[in-house]
């Protein structure tokens, strides 16, 4: 058998010289505060780089008009805001030491990124983006037709009529990888990070898991782990900002922005770009 283990005594095993106990409020408890602060001090630069970027792109979103009958313009822009959002999630989650919601905050990103760039770039996956709704209807339509507690009143002629439009318009269902190619993103960033990095924090696969215990040399299990950490913070901020970076520009692209002067929002982006271009470097091939 395998106890919880306690954190007081995990910390000094780990040569951590913070000592954390939790107390039934486990990571909104108060003692977590402790950790947080000695967070923001080992990642200071970091997150002073991503207050300063998350600073750059609300500037951009408060700056831009959008032409509300213009497709592109509105999804572009509601998306940046989207992926800003799940952004800042990832950042207060991580101050928390809550790595696999924060991993499941930045997947979000990703997707977010994925689509906005392949929108911004290309007539086809905007309409394919749009025409996905139609799929995404058709869908909630017929669960609710085969779930007896809905209080939706849905005929089958409905559901009949969303699959006649969808056969005559010639819709078929597009999936985020074929978004990330056209964004330009389908290699390292959906491959190696969305599928192999992230997507087993959000999916809560087995190997996932294997964070939340320690194995003894017998290769059984000596104690399950739970409470804040910081593994590969860095490598995960650092990869969720440039990410949002790659919005940004299709962003401004779109609504052509630019500072008062042109050559400030170069030197903006060179800047950014080389920091966390920098914080990337050495991502662990196990993607853990």
């Amino acid at each position: 058998m395998a106890c919880i283990s306690d954190w007081e005594e995990r910390f000094k095993n780990e040569g951590n010289e913070m000592e954390l106990k939790l107390d039934d409020n486990g990571l909104l408890g108060e003692s977590v505060e402790k950790w947080s602060g000695e967070f923001k001090k080992k990642h200071r630069q970091l997150l002073n780089r991503c207050e300063q970027l998350n600073r750059d792109v609300h500037s951009l979103l408060f700056s831009i008009k959008v032409h509300t009958k213009d497709g592109r313009e509105v999804i572009t822009a509601c998306l940046l805001m989207r992926g800003v959002e799940f952004y800042q999630a990832a950042i207060l989650l991580l101050e928390k030491g809550m790595s696999t919601s924060a991993k499941t905050a930045v997947r979000s990103l990703l997707e977010s990124v994925f689509i906005l760039r392949a929108v911004a770039k290309c007539d086809k996956m905007l309409k394919a983006y749009i025409d996905n709704n139609e799929i995404q209807r058709l869908k909630t339509i017929n669960k609710m037709l085969n779930n007896p507690n809905s209080d939706e009143v849905l005929q089958e002629e409905d559901l009949h009529k969303i699959k006649d439009e969808i056969k005559q318009k010639g819709i078929k269902p597009t999936n985020i990888k074929e978004f990330s190619e056209h964004a330009d993103m389908d290699d390292y960033w959906y491959e190696d990070i969305y599928s192999l990095w992230l997507s087993p924090a959000t999916h809560s696969s087995v190997r996932d898991l294997e964070r939340n215990f320690r194995s003894n040399d017998q290769q059984s299990i000596s104690e399950l782990r739970y409470g804040p950490e910081d593994s590969k913070a860095g490598q995960l901020l650092a990869h969720a900002s440039y990410c949002l970076l790659l919005g940004f520009s299709a962003v401004a692209n779109v609504f052509e922005y630019s500072l008062k002067k042109p050559s400030d929002l170069k030197k903006l982006w060179d800047e950014h770009v080389a920091f966390f271009k920098a914080a990337m470097s050495g991502c662990p091939p196990d993607f853990n």
